[in-house]
């Protein structure tokens, strides 16, 4: 859900598929005034709201449940969770912020960092396609995002232009981790998502994925995009277009520069293995063309093994489906940095001692407010 595009108003069954306190406006929400829609898609609405105590402008993302009928309800509900725990682990300036999460019996609304600005979409339809210089700049800062992600054992799945926000400083922000999860080097996922036109072979025809490699296609579909204004795989139907994907084949416009030619080759090579890695995008000439600074991935340094790990952060591990006891012996064998129980102790951790960190700079009550509105107050991870 896009928060800087409005769109046309919806349905009576659009309606219903976000929590009732969403259709109302303006409404006081936990400390927040709604002001305007923001944007809204498929699962919920978008509003551009106003912490009472601070003034500050935030996104209030209304979501809801469904009703845990059948295996695709609470798959959608699962999804919502696991979207608002990771969240609350994610530091990166190119990473959409999530202050605090309310919960009512009927869903959820995420506060988050209010970005003003467009999607990318909006921006590549602005403009017809983006100039090499202006797709590499933005590229590489999607890419910064994604290579943080990959080295913290989270796949995204479902990058598409529409969840790469631009904010009024025209910097990106990854947004909508409804369909990422955690993954590990050495298993599969086996969970077919994101957008047809924008998934990986391996999505449209069904085969099991390790995660990264998903990610990488849709990068390489992005970057098409933006070079020239057009989808690399098109089709009347989904079967249309997942024939396309599948096959590989896509016409390569002759004003794209050789080096770019390159690497989109690389990125859509159907065969994941022989497709190039993050470290080879990374590496590759074209995105080093007009920035040669390396990419940073704001990746913090961390230990190789942690000894004596900190017994509150311990204690978050189960919130994740990770037992502290075990974290705690993945912690002390340098083998298990890359995994995802020690990559998410380190998040944790990490948030921690932001979270501490900010305590002791401010005396101010922090975001968010109280808790006597529609939603009550939920934890943060």
């Amino acid at each position: 859900m896009s928060q800087g595009r409005k769109t046309p108003s919806p349905t009576a069954s659009q309606r219903d598929a976000v929590p009732a306190a969403a259709t109302r406006r303006p409404l006081g929400v936990n400390g927040y005034a709604i002001r305007e829609l923001a944007g809204e898609g498929a699962y919920g609405r978008v509003f551009k709201a106003e912490h009472l105590a601070t003034k500050r402008n935030v996104a209030l993302k209304f979501v809801n449940y469904k009703d845990n009928s059948n295996k695709k309800c609470r798959r959608h509900n699962r999804r919502i969770e696991r979207e608002v725990k990771l969240l609350h682990l994610l530091h990166h300036p190119h990473i959409v912020r999530i202050y605090d999460v309310m919960h009512s019996p009927e869903g959820v609304v995420m506060v988050e960092e209010f970005l003003g600005g467009h999607d990318l979409l909006s921006h590549i339809q602005f403009h017809g396609y983006l100039r090499e210089s202006e797709a590499c700049r933005i590229f590489r800062q999607l890419v910064s995002a994604v290579d943080y992600l990959h080295r913290n054992c989270i796949v995204h799945r479902d990058l598409k232009p529409n969840n790469v926000m631009l904010d009024e400083a025209n910097q990106v922000r990854l947004i909508d981790f409804g369909f990422a999860n955690i993954f590990e080097w050495d298993k599969q996922l086996s969970t077919f998502c994101g957008s047809p036109s924008y998934a990986s072979p391996e999505i449209v025809c069904g085969i099991r994925y390790t995660g990264p490699e998903v990610d990488i296609w849709s990068l390489g579909v992005i970057l098409y995009c933006m070079l020239s204004g057009s989808l690399p795989f098109q089709g009347a139907t989904q079967s249309e277009i997942f024939a396309k994907v599948a096959s590989g084949r896509f016409a390569m416009p002759s004003h794209i520069s050789k080096e770019a030619q390159d690497l989109l080759r690389h990125i859509l090579t159907v065969d994941p293995r022989r497709r190039i890695s993050m470290v080879g995008i990374l590496r590759h000439p074209w995105t080093n063309r007009f920035d040669e600074k390396p990419i940073d991935n704001y990746l913090p340094l961390r230990p190789s093994v942690v000894l004596q790990p900190n017994d509150e952060s311990l204690k978050k591990m189960p919130v994740y489906g990770l037992d502290s006891a075990s974290t705690a012996s993945a912690l002390s064998s340098s083998s298990m940095a890359m995994t995802p129980v020690v990559s998410i102790y380190h998040l944790i951790d990490e948030a921690r001692r932001r979270r501490e960190s900010r305590h002791a700079r401010h005396s101010r009550v922090p975001m968010p407010a109280s808790s006597t509105s529609v939603y009550s107050a939920g934890q943060t991870h």
